[in-house]
């Protein structure tokens, strides 16, 4: 596929959720002929301590730590087991123990908890099980902070709360987007060169030849495949088609990425044990010494496109459906068309008494 191909068919998939606002509207109970209604939120305030409708709460899966080793970490003496490191496994069990909340969850108060250690494994109250999710960490719970120097200047500021969750300010918006690559490699360095990897269908070439790698890679080459060249060609089309937001895009990218490789040549002397273990435990077939280079590659703009990719590819082909849903009120009343910002009554009610739903 050419690289304006794939720009075009990215191009669809945007004007595909462009459909699908108007779809919602059409499923809600807004007027169909005026688009449907909006509600919205306020915010946490950061604070997350304020009951009602505006509390946003949140829970993750494991990997919000800081600590790029990840995995069990190092043994610790006493302990018959290996020790997780801290912040691993907590949201984990915070969303696990929804299995033993009590009957009959209740809205409020609503209190989350600060820590694993202040959340109560059986309770009636749902915002037990969940964690505030505020633009600013809560009060009281920040336990870790970095500064860094961004490239393009201006100062940057990596403050970790209490579940290990980075919250990251800057000067300018490329010292902010810096310092979110330095702490995604943080939590999540061998999953980016995973991501990497497998978004260009070269998953066995990375990690070595077997069964499974080898059909991460057949899966790609059917859906991507795209060549260096072709990745380069997506960022620049970016550039020529969107003007000014795609030379802003690829600002954010050239931080983020700076971010990335600013992590990895930290990972010497002290801060050795952060290197992800995976680097010289996975001693596949076919790797030479069996053992993978570290540090790895520097990581490029194309990088950052490859894992897109991927996450587009694989893990986005389901959907709700929304162009059969298009043609189909298209086929009701052809004044629907493409750029159309409202949606006929009398199609909207028939779809909608139709569609695959539950009804009452």
């Amino acid at each position: 596929m050419t690289p304006s191909n794939s720009l075009r068919r990215r191009a669809s998939r945007a004007l595909l959720f462009a459909i699908s606002l108007s779809l919602a509207a059409c499923g809600g109970s807004g007027n169909p002929d005026s688009g449907g209604s909006t509600s919205g939120g306020g915010s946490s305030g950061g604070n997350g301590q304020q009951p009602g409708p505006d509390l946003f709460l949140n829970v993750l899966p494991p990997g919000s730590n800081g600590n790029s080793a990840g995995g069990l970490g190092l043994p610790v003496e006493g302990l018959p087991v290996l020790r997780y490191p801290d912040n691993f496994v907590d949201q984990l069990s915070l969303y696990g123990n929804l299995s033993y909340a009590r009957p009959g969850l209740q809205a409020t108060p609503c209190n989350p908890p600060l820590a694993i250690d202040s959340h109560a494994a059986a309770s009636n109250l749902a915002c037990n099980y969940f964690k505030a999710e505020g633009l600013e960490p809560v009060d009281g719970t920040v336990v870790s902070t970095v500064n860094l120097t961004a490239p393009t200047g201006g100062n940057v500021t990596l403050r970790r709360d209490r579940w290990g969750v980075p919250f990251i300010t800057g000067d300018t918006r490329q010292a902010a987007m810096y310092g979110f690559g330095y702490a995604s490699a943080q939590d999540r360095l061998w999953l980016h060169d995973v991501l990497r990897s497998i978004g260009r269908g070269t998953f066995s070439e990375f990690l070595g030849p077997a069964a499974d790698t080898f059909d991460f890679d057949g899966n790609i080459a059917v859906v991507a495949g795209y060549t260096e060249d072709e990745l380069s060609a997506m960022v620049e089309l970016a550039r020529t088609r969107f003007g000014a937001l795609g030379e802003l895009a690829i600002a954010d990218l050239d931080s983020m990425v700076a971010g990335i490789n600013a992590y990895i040549a930290t990972l010497s002397g002290p801060a050795l044990l952060q290197r992800p273990p995976e680097y010289v435990s996975l001693r596949l077939p076919g790797l030479g010494d069996g053992v993978l280079p570290f540090p790895p590659r520097p990581w490029t703009r194309n990088d950052i496109v490859a894992s897109a990719i991927l996450i587009q590819s694989i893990f986005a082909v389901g959907g709700g459906n929304e162009s059969t849903s298009e043609l189909l009120l298209q086929r009701l009343d052809p004044a629907f068309t493409a750029g159309a910002t409202t949606i006929p009554r009398a199609a909207c009610e028939f779809w909608r008494d139709v569609r695959h739903a539950s009804d009452p």
